[in-house]
């Protein structure tokens, strides 16, 4: 027989439980931002950017053939 005070207090270990499982993805992901900056930063890798195409460039496009 649970008492309603067991069973918030089962309520409240599981949001912790989750709450704590949810800060050491977050954790890790900056832990990984931090390194990929300090690469970015010794000169050993580059940002990608935006590298989608204008539309400009999209629709000027010179079709060029090597003929002789």
């Amino acid at each position: 027989m649970t008492t309603n005070i067991e069973e918030k207090l089962r309520e409240v270990l599981e949001k912790t439980s989750k709450d704590q499982q949810a800060d050491n993805k977050l954790s890790g992901f900056e832990k990984a931002l931090e390194e990929f900056n300090e690469l970015v930063n010794k000169g050993i890798i580059k940002e990608r950017g935006d590298t989608l195409m204008t539309g400009s460039e999209i629709y000027s496009r010179n079709i060029s053939f090597n003929v002789k």
